[in-house]
């Protein structure tokens, strides 16, 4: 007698939770628009930040000494381009992003590449998947 009235308790437990059961029909396609309250329709995912970078020297010299700052020229502003220096093993020395700001750009570094002394690093630069550039830091010693 107890299992029938188990089952019998599943059974209307069951019955009861059907009302939670979303089966709703679907009132918009993901490729409509999304409706506001303004007159123009909001895009859900932000642009791919494709315009052209590029570093004003082919190669930057500098002393150990000194401090260490690149500039380049862009086009996206307010994007994020994502750098990184490199020994010519293809090591990663350092990395970071530089936000590109009225069509410039400037990379400071901190002081890891000073013990690369007279040897030559490449710093590459990408803003999105096209757009890429690289220069060559001339590491001098005193």
């Amino acid at each position: 007698m107890g299992r029938k009235r188990l089952l019998m308790f599943y059974a209307l437990l069951g019955f009861a939770m059907m009302q939670y059961q979303n089966c709703a029909p679907t009132t918009q396609n993901f490729d409509d628009p999304i409706e506001t309250v303004g007159t123009e329709p909001v895009d859900v995912i932000d642009p791919i930040a494709t315009g052209d970078i590029s570093f004003q020297q082919s190669k930057v010299s500098a002393f150990a000494n000194d401090e260490l700052t690149v500039h380049g020229l862009c086009q996206d502003a307010g994007a994020y381009i994502g750098w990184k220096l490199l020994d010519l093993d293809g090591n990663v020395v350092e990395r970071g992003l530089a936000e590109c700001d009225l069509g410039a750009f400037e990379i400071q570094f901190t002081g890891k590449w000073k013990s690369f002394c007279d040897e030559d690093l490449i710093l590459q630069a990408a803003l999105g998947a096209k757009s890429k550039s690289q220069t060559i830091i001339e590491t001098l010693c005193d």
